[in-house]
């Protein structure tokens, strides 16, 4: 097993944390959900402790079928999971590209709305780069003590960037959550739609 030093947290939407962590079922097959959306290029290689945002959904994310029947509406996952990004695309943001994403096995747990939405935000829109991550998620072997992970202000109320608190803790990885293989499969499909959508920047 490898080591490695937690010193920074991934948050993301509850729905797509249960669907990375326990993955979400089509056609009787289970699939994880492996990608991010982003305005940010940058990669990043370390790994970082997975963390929910709190509060209910907001109503622009609209949940697939699919998405309803994960019931990830409190989900939290055990502070034992990190993710790394291990490769980046930058896109247009065109709904063709988010109707092939949301049925082809990838991001199928949001309709399409949800992420072209997520870009068309007018607070969003003004940076004028749209990009999708290509994320990885490993279980670690044991979990990160909750008294390490600062997520709330003093006076109780959430913080928005929660921090890992020093000394910074060393915990070893036990495994990738999906195989070599399955995180190539879904780059490739991932590629595929980006090509086949005229999305690519």
């Amino acid at each position: 097993m490898v080591e490695v030093t937690i010193s920074k947290c991934f948050k993301v939407e509850r729905e797509n944390a249960k669907a990375m962590v326990e993955g979400f079922n089509k056609a009787g097959k289970r699939h994880h959900l492996s990608i991010y959306c982003s305005t940010n290029k940058s990669l990043f290689y370390d790994k970082r402790l997975l963390l929910t945002n709190k509060g209910p959904l907001r109503k622009e994310y609209p949940l697939s079928e699919i998405g309803e029947q994960l019931d990830a509406w409190d989900y939290e996952p055990e502070y034992k999971y990190v993710v790394s990004c291990i490769d980046v695309f930058e896109i247009k943001n065109v709904m063709t590209l988010w109707n092939r994403l949301c049925s082809n096995d990838v991001f199928d747990i949001w309709k399409p709305e949800a992420p072209f939405n997520r870009f068309d935000l007018p607070h969003i829109t003004q940076s004028l780069r749209y990009y999708i991550k290509l994320i990885r998620l490993y279980e670690l072997d044991e979990p990160v003590s909750i008294d390490r992970v600062k997520l709330k202000k003093d006076d109780g109320s959430w913080i928005r960037h929660p921090r890992i608190l020093r000394p910074f803790p060393k915990i070893n990885i036990k495994n990738p959550i999906i195989s070599n293989d399955e995180i190539q499969e879904i780059k490739n499909r991932l590629i595929t739609a980006i090509n086949q959508s005229n999305a690519e920047y």
